[in-house]
């Protein structure tokens, strides 16, 4: 009788370890989600871009489209249509200014 009251009492230890950890980890995707949220929010984009400039600003968002590549598959799906071709030859002429500018400044 002891031995099944002793497994009976550690599976329910166990069963309220498990419930326990369940709802810890519930509790820290819920928070990982809100701040992920605030940090996805177009508010905090423009803050941040805010204190950057115009280099720090594309070299940025060279860095988020190699970060996210599907965002960058769907902006080249929208630059391959015809209406968006001088937006792309400026897209490209800032990329190439701005390795200009890189390889200018590491020389000096």
């Amino acid at each position: 009788m002891n031995a099944k009251y002793r497994a009976s009492s550690q599976l329910q230890a166990r069963l309220e370890l498990l419930q326990l950890r369940a709802a810890v980890e519930r509790q820290s995707l819920a928070v990982h989600t809100q701040q992920l949220g605030l940090q996805l929010s177009p508010k905090h984009w423009l803050d941040k871009a805010h204190d950057l400039r115009g280099g720090q600003l594309l070299t940025k968002g060279f860095s988020l489209a190699l970060q996210y590549p599907y965002l960058t598959s769907a902006l080249a799906s929208m630059l391959v249509r015809r209406r968006w071709r001088a937006l792309k030859w400026t897209g490209l002429a800032l990329a190439v200014w701005q390795t200009f500018y890189m390889a200018k400044n590491k020389n000096f």
